[in-house]
């Protein structure tokens, strides 16, 4: 069964957890994320794979802010957040100490 305080979460930072791509792959299969308005994921080594697992995930339909700060993104995930309809829904998006190019 799922908490019904999970199911409502609006606001989750998982900043500084080294979770990596697969506690993205975890966060874009869960349920409990569809009413997550906020998500911060900064200093995550989340790399490109954990990047793509997060934007292909129709779980975040309610995202309007994410941090993705420190997560060594680089110019492919600047290039990934541009062409991808979910980051364009975004009010407030946080890629800086990514190296995303020059």
């Amino acid at each position: 069964a799922v908490s019904r305080t999970l199911v409502e979460l609006a606001d989750l930072d998982v900043s500084d957890n080294e979770i990596g791509a697969g506690g993205a792959a975890a966060l874009a299969l869960s349920a409990t994320v569809s009413r997550v308005e906020r998500l911060s994921l900064a200093r995550n080594t989340l790399g490109l794979e954990g990047l793509e697992l997060l934007l292909s995930s129709h779980r975040f339909s309610s995202l309007e802010s994410l941090d993705l700060s420190s997560n060594a993104l680089g110019a492919q995930g600047a290039m990934l957040l541009a062409s991808s309809p979910s980051a364009r829904r975004l009010r407030a998006l946080d890629v800086s100490d990514n190296r995303l190019g020059d």
